[in-house]
Order: C-alpha cells, then structure tokens, then sequence
C-alpha cells in the first residue's frame, strides 16, 4: 500500500502555509518533514491524521481517499506531539496500560515492557507528574508499541526533541522495528536521524517538493 499527499494545500487563518505538496510514504518508509518553524509541519501532520480541514487536495491510500477518522479505516494511526495526553496524577504503568487499552491490548503490557526499548522500568510505579521531561516522552512515545505493522502510520511530531542520546538512540530502535514491519512513519522534527536508519527526507518552505532520500 501507498499512502500519497496529492496537491495538498492548507491555510493558518487567511495566510496560506503551502500550496501544491506531493508526497508519498510507501511501506516500510520513514518520511521526515524539515523546514523553519511556522512552516507548517505540524498542521501537515494534523491535516493527514484528519484534525485539519483541507484547503485543496487529498490524502490518499492506493488512490482510494484515506479518513484516518473512519473506524473502518485499513490503517490504523498512532499520533505522538507535545501534548502528550498523558495523567500526572497516575503512574507511568497506569497510563501504559490506558495505551494499551485504546488498541485492544487491555492489560498486556509486553509489547512495551518484553525488550522495554524505551528503558520504562526504573520508573514505572511513579505518578507520571514526578517524571523529568525525558521519562515523560519516553512513556509518551511507548504507545507505538501498540501499533506496530504493516497497517500502521505513525505520525510524530518532534518526537525526539526532548531524548538524550540514549533516547534518541532507543526511538530509532523502535522506527527500525516498524520499518522491518512495513510500517509507515511521517514525522516532523528538527533533529537529524543516524544515517543508518533509512529515510527520506522533505523539505517544507522551499520550491523543491520532491523529498531527499537519505
């Protein structure tokens, strides 16, 4: 399957951010949205999981329109950004298990804990309130676990922003694991991935719409 973005044009208020963007994730592909801020590339993101109306264009899955929104939707999406959504006041178990929950795994918490890539043990049973702001990410990002495959699309925004290395290092851990997978992964960030995780990058605010790979 192929996901494409076929002349997608947006508007923040009465400015438009972007007319005319192409681009296409196909299985197993890791796409990175780069460019200044206020760009777009998070309205970009939102736009595809469907949080955003279209200006023009359409979001596409083998040509067929692609509603992210839809329960009957052949792909299913797992969204990553600042707003965490996570509860200060429960544990990071507890809100792992409500993870869990949302993707039907209910209380089996392996997918996340089994290799536990994103080092969650040494703080689990801490209210999530008391955890530093990489903890927090890390229990944030751990959602993905839930969602791997090749009928998953990741869309992240910044998702590494707030890792050390070895955060960095573990979340490329795991966008290698999808890619085996055959998953699909848009993500905006700032921060350059290792170059032994293949990836194609896409320039916003700049005349060439045609992505780099890397």
């Amino acid at each position: 399957m192929t996901i494409e973005l076929r002349a997608i044009a947006l508007k923040r208020g009465s400015r438009w951010l972007y007319e005319d963007i192409h681009l296409q994730i196909k299985a197993g592909e890791v796409v990175v949205l780069r460019g200044p801020n206020g760009c777009g590339k998070s309205s970009l993101l939102r736009a595809v999981a469907g949080f955003l109306p279209l200006e023009e264009g359409a979001v596409l899955l083998d040509d067929a329109p692609l509603d992210l929104q839809d329960a009957e939707c052949r792909l299913q999406a797992s969204w990553y950004s600042s707003n965490d959504g996570l509860n200060g006041e429960f544990t990071a178990r507890q809100n792992l298990q409500i993870m869990a929950g949302l993707v039907g795994q209910r209380a089996d918490l392996s997918p996340a804990l089994e290799k536990d890539i994103l080092g969650l043990s040494s703080f689990l049973d801490i209210e999530t309130r008391l955890l530093s702001t990489g903890q927090r990410q890390r229990l944030a990002l751990s959602c993905l676990h839930f969602n791997l495959g090749a009928e998953a699309l990741w869309l992240l925004d910044e998702p590494n922003s707030g890792l050390d290395a070895d955060g960095r290092a573990a979340f490329e851990a795991l966008l290698a694991a999808h890619q085996a997978d055959g998953g699909y992964v848009l993500m905006a960030s700032h921060i350059a991935l290792a170059d032994s995780l293949p990836h194609t990058t896409f320039e916003m605010g700049s005349s060439d719409s045609s992505g780099r790979g890397v």
